[in-house]
């Protein structure tokens, strides 16, 4: 990930943004600290599936699992309301 003041991407963000479409990332910063990023809206939406997956993993270890039974009541509960 490159690194470009605020400045810089204020002046050449139609540049920035025509690399960003073919896959480049920036990271925007201000007086050197980081402040925003610049990424592909494909990276950004498969760190978040990634990260659902992840929580889902998460949970499936936290919980014993359901017996078949178990699964065919609670649909059959969710159909009463």
């Amino acid at each position: 990930m490159r690194e470009i003041p605020v400045t810089e991407a204020k002046a050449k963000l139609l540049e920035f943004m025509d690399e960003v479409e073919r896959g480049a990332s920036f990271r925007i910063t201000r007086h050197g600290r980081p402040i925003a990023r610049l990424v592909p809206e494909q990276a950004e939406l498969k760190r978040a599936a990634q990260e659902a997956v992840q929580s889902i993993r998460a949970i499936r270890r936290r919980n014993k699992g359901m017996t078949t039974k178990e699964i065919l009541s609670a649909i059959e509960e969710g159909r009463r309301f």
